[in-house]
């Protein structure tokens, strides 16, 4: 009995391998076949590809010759032959615009939707990557890029974003904020900032609706939007009093770095007295910033301030104060004030900072950092 389950199993085990064998054999044969019939695609694809952006412009191209185009390019595997035609021609000569402006022609929503390019977990996922590439924009388009912020998938909702920021579409960019504002979905700070410095449209008339929309926003947007100022180097009155009331009524630690790093690029006198009463704000990533930022902002008050700032306890203020303190001091000055130093630490990072800046060269750092040593072991 037992011999004979063991020959059964022995046959059922066989017969397993031959069937796995054979599906595996035939799914290969079915991916040759389907890749020698996209190498042909490619080959009729693109010699049409390649004469029609001989035209000096895209609508000047025969309607004929599109609508044939548009039936090669219907199914899968003439679907993916034009991919590799549009990237070909991209890397080659690099006219990125007006392959944009063939593609968005020849390549429809529906077009994208109803063939399957790659597997379906990764479907949705690559259908808005290549609408974002091609820079289809309509409005199914964009309805359905507003839905897909909802997917679980952060491949999704981050190729959404690029849709949605290449529209130029600002009433679209509002709705897509409020809706990641309302989520808990996980989004990289800085593809959000991307978003907003990268958008296609009108910036002036974009920052106008973030400002205008402000205090609708959570604390995330609100210092994203602050960044996207500063990056953008906005200096319209109206937002500059708006940051000056945001670093004079802080209501979050992240969005007073980023008012302050603002006022670092933005050069506005009234923020100085702001900037120096947070080099005594009892959070140290508040006076690190401040103690970076006030070199903008050069007199006696803000010398007199980083120079206590050396003797702070934590490394990044005493660093930033360091290096602020050398741009806005003489060098005559700075020597004097090292020689009368007393606390080590303070000597340390001015030393460095001095060295960082070719006010001494390596062999002086060297030398006299020693000596800070031999008192750095005194005192312990």
């Amino acid at each position: 009995m037992t011999i004979f389950l063991v020959y059964i199993s022995f046959i059922v085990f066989v017969i397993i391998l031959l069937v796995i064998g054979i599906y595996l054999i035939l799914a290969l044969r079915r991916r040759t076949l389907s890749f020698e019939k996209i190498k042909q695609k490619i080959f009729i694809i693109k010699d049409i590809f390649n004469n029609h952006m001989e035209y000096s412009d895209v609508k000047f191209i025969p309607k004929a010759e599109i609508e044939e185009l548009k039936r090669i390019v219907s199914n899968k595997n003439g679907l993916e032959a034009f991919i590799k035609c549009y990237h070909d021609y991209v890397e080659d000569m690099g006219d990125k615009m007006k392959a944009q402006e063939y593609a968005s022609i020849i390549i429809s929503y529906k077009t994208l939707l109803s063939n399957k390019i790659v597997r379906e977990k990764y479907k949705i996922s690559y259908i808005l990557y290549l609408i974002s590439e091609f820079g289809i924009s309509t409005d199914e388009v964009s309805h359905f890029a507003l839905e897909s912020l909802n997917s679980d998938s952060m491949y999704v909702r981050n190729n959404s974003l690029r849709i949605i920021r290449n529209t130029g579409n600002i009433e679209l960019v509002l709705k897509a904020i409020l809706i990641i504002i309302s989520q808990n979905h996980y989004y990289n700070y800085r593809v959000l900032v991307d978003f907003l410095d990268n958008f296609s449209g009108e910036k002036e008339d974009l920052n106008k609706a973030l400002f205008e929309n402000f205090s609708k926003f959570n604390s995330r947007f609100k210092r994203l939007v602050l960044e996207h100022f500063s990056n953008g180097l906005n200096a319209d009155e109206n937002i500059k009093e708006m940051v000056l009331e945001v670093l004079s009524n802080p209501s979050d630690k992240n969005i007073l770095i980023t008012a302050t790093r603002y006022f670092g690029r933005i050069i506005d006198l009234r923020a100085k007295k702001i900037i120096l009463q947070n080099l005594d704000n009892p959070q140290w990533e508040i006076r690190a910033i401040s103690a970076k930022v006030i070199s903008k902002y050069n007199n006696p008050d803000s010398i007199s301030k980083v120079v206590e700032g050396l003797k702070d306890n934590n490394y990044y203020v005493r660093y930033n104060s360091a290096f602020s303190y050398i741009q806005m001091e003489e060098e005559e000055n700075i020597l004097n004030e090292l020689n009368n130093m007393t606390d080590v630490f303070s000597k340390d990072i001015t030393l460095y900072a001095m060295y960082a800046n070719n006010i001494i060269d390596y062999e002086a750092y060297t030398i006299m950092t020693e000596k800070v040593e031999e008192e750095l072991n005194k005192q312990w």
